[in-house]
């Protein structure tokens, strides 16, 4: 597939950019994700945040004082809920699910503050679906019939790092805005409650522990 070589390209630039000897931590991230689907709702659907979950490694490079540049590969399960409001009975009721599978490449600065406990990150998320779908509890449709395969997201976010013996802990609250649209061409406007376009947004918390290699 070209997306899984595309991400592999990507690491690989990046790798031969910045030498061995400027590593300056690495590291693992665990956290949940809030995923919401960003678009124009159709008439009678509305969009509903569900909890998703991510996982991945952590390489940082000093690129000068107080800044890293961190690369956090890794595996993001994205889910978000579509309520169909019941005009007889008035309400809306979670009818569908969009359970979503990526492996994600952040590529993000990290900017510390002077006393190197509170930080603020940014940078782009490169993204490859790898599976899911839609499903109504029974069936699914599965997410090559209407979703792009790469997706590319903004990242912006504000954490903490803390030491523990030899280790740091870090916790981050972090925006994801998906930049473009995933929609298939050949999906039909609003079709099983999607829009002809659409984009993921949410929040991301994650925890996550570093090992120093160097550096103050």
């Amino acid at each position: 597939m070209a997306g899984p070589a595309a991400l592999l390209a990507l690491v690989l630039v990046l790798a031969a950019t910045v030498p061995a000897t400027a590593i300056e931590n690495l590291g693992f991230v665990v956290g949940v994700d809030r995923t919401q689907l960003a678009g124009d709702e159709p008439k009678d659907f509305s969009y509903q945040q569900e909890i998703g979950f991510l996982v991945g490694a952590v390489v940082e490079f000093g690129l000068a004082r107080d800044i890293l540049l961190s690369i956090q590969p890794g595996y993001l399960h994205t889910r978000t809920g579509i309520a169909y409001k019941d005009k007889d009975l008035g309400e809306k009721r979670d009818s569908l699910s969009l359970d979503l599978d990526w492996i994600v490449v952040p590529v993000l600065a990290r900017i510390k503050s002077q006393n190197s406990v509170f930080y603020a990150t940014g940078g782009l998320d490169f993204a490859v679906g790898i599976g899911g779908g839609l499903t109504d509890g029974q069936q699914e449709v599965p997410m090559e019939t209407f979703i792009r395969e790469l997706d590319v997201a903004a990242l912006i976010g504000a954490g903490i790092e803390l030491p523990v013996g030899r280790y740091r802990v870090t916790v981050e609250l972090r925006y994801r805005q998906g930049l473009l649209n995933l929609a298939n061409d050949d999906l039909e406007a609003n079709q099983d409650g999607l829009p002809a376009r659409f984009r993921l947004a949410g929040m991301q918390f994650q925890v996550g522990l570093l090992l120093p290699l160097g550096g103050p």
